[in-house]
């Protein structure tokens, strides 16, 4: 009987302590993460990510373009979830959807063509 309440009590430990972890994968307060994520499938190419809810930075020929916020350039075109361990993005006007896991660090790329790359993603840089 002693046995199955330690199992009990180390799953929901083991549980508990995931669902906290997780919970920082996303920041938010003026801290971000910058994640780059590269494609496995083909090209190569390297994506570069600064993540901070609400805000979502795509690093593009050197520039940083914010696509959470309605308001600023191209982000129009694109719709920003964060969930727990998670982001995925939407582009309107071409139809790409990305999903990133950030407790996985991979992530996928789904063209309406069928399409899909697959990349292995890594922490850069942390900021507190």
């Amino acid at each position: 009987m002693k046995v199955s309440f330690f199992i009990l009590f180390l799953i929901i430990s083991n549980f508990c302590l995931n669902a906290i972890s997780s919970s920082n994968l996303i920041t938010s307060n003026n801290k971000y993460k910058i994640i780059k994520c590269l494609e496995l499938t083909g090209t190569g190419r390297e994506d570069i990510f600064k993540i901070n809810n609400p805000s979502f930075q795509w690093k593009y020929k050197n520039k940083w373009y914010e696509l959470a916020d309605p308001d600023k350039g191209i982000s129009n075109d694109w719709k920003v979830i964060f969930k727990k361990s998670e982001i995925n993005l939407y582009n309107s006007v071409t139809k790409w959807s990305r999903t990133i896991d950030l407790k996985k660090m991979f992530a996928t790329m789904n063209f309406p063509t069928g399409e899909k790359y697959v990349y292995k993603c890594d922490y850069i840089k942390k900021v507190n």
